[in-house]
């Protein structure tokens, strides 16, 4: 809105002149920054993270839990809107148990990579233990990896606490990462089970990383791997967020 302005002219003579206010460009001056723009409207619905396609072995050096651990990597994916595979080669089927599956597939089906073998759960895939463990080779595990690789965006399998080559070797070659899972203070055999693995000459030990379950003293120098986490238990939010995180990581 234009005012009266008044000046001095000089000799005791007083003029007034009408002026406009100057304009909002000219009081930022050159160079000012813009007005910050307010938040962005929220979306209707937060994305969860995807993760990339990615296979995790898990051994356990002592008996710590690694079927737990598999359900908890396996509930990250899903919570990701994609689909967790989950092998059970354990000698004992102990995923297949926990997700009410507590009769063991036919070796046939495992020699066959039969898709019978594929347990479909919602998002989840499970393929329970072999009933016969004897009839099956590494050919055969080698298909049944394909087999629910082609079916999960990302497939864990629990190999169990013990070092069995025949069966193994298929699964740590094509592994993207090796949790070996112990306990804390339990590092005579977290030893052996790193020693197994670096004498077998096919086990990739970049891809190996400890998983401490329990509280106890820290792992000692000697053992010169990776500790990945150190959990209280392979279940419950601090395990969740650790498997979140680590999938995240190893995504491309």
């Amino acid at each position: 809105m234009a005012r009266q302005l008044r000046i001095r002219l000089g000799e005791g003579k007083v003029g007034e002149v009408r002026c406009a206010p100057p304009a909002l460009e000219m009081l930022a001056g050159p160079g000012s920054p813009e007005p910050e723009a307010g938040p962005p409207p929220p979306t209707a619905a937060v994305r969860a993270r995807r993760f990339g396609r990615q296979m995790i072995a898990l051994i356990e050096a002592v008996p710590a839990g690694a079927d737990a651990l598999a359900l908890t990597l396996a509930g990250a994916v899903e919570q990701a809107g994609q689909r967790a595979g989950l092998v059970s080669l354990d000698r004992e089927n102990r995923l297949g148990l926990r997700l009410g599956l507590p009769a063991r597939a036919p070796a046939w089906q495992w020699k066959q990579a039969s898709p019978e073998l594929l347990v479909r759960q919602g998002l989840r895939v499970v393929v329970p233990g072999p009933s016969t463990e004897a009839e099956v080779g590494g050919d055969a595990v080698e298909g049944v990896l394909h087999l629910a690789g082609e079916a999960a965006d990302v497939l864990v399998v629990d190999l169990g606490c013990r070092w069995e080559p025949r069966l193994f070797r298929p699964v740590l070659l094509r592994a993207d990462t090796i949790w070996l899972i112990t306990r804390a203070g339990q590092w005579t055999g977290t030893e052996m089970r790193l020693e197994q693995a670096e004498f077998s000459g096919w086990t990739a030990m970049r891809r190996v990383k400890l998983v401490v379950v329990g509280n106890g003293p820290p792992p000692p120098p000697g053992l010169d791997v990776p500790v990945a986490g150190t959990l209280s238990q392979p279940s419950g939010d601090a395990a969740l967020a650790f498997v979140v995180h680590e999938l995240g990581r190893l995504s491309p």
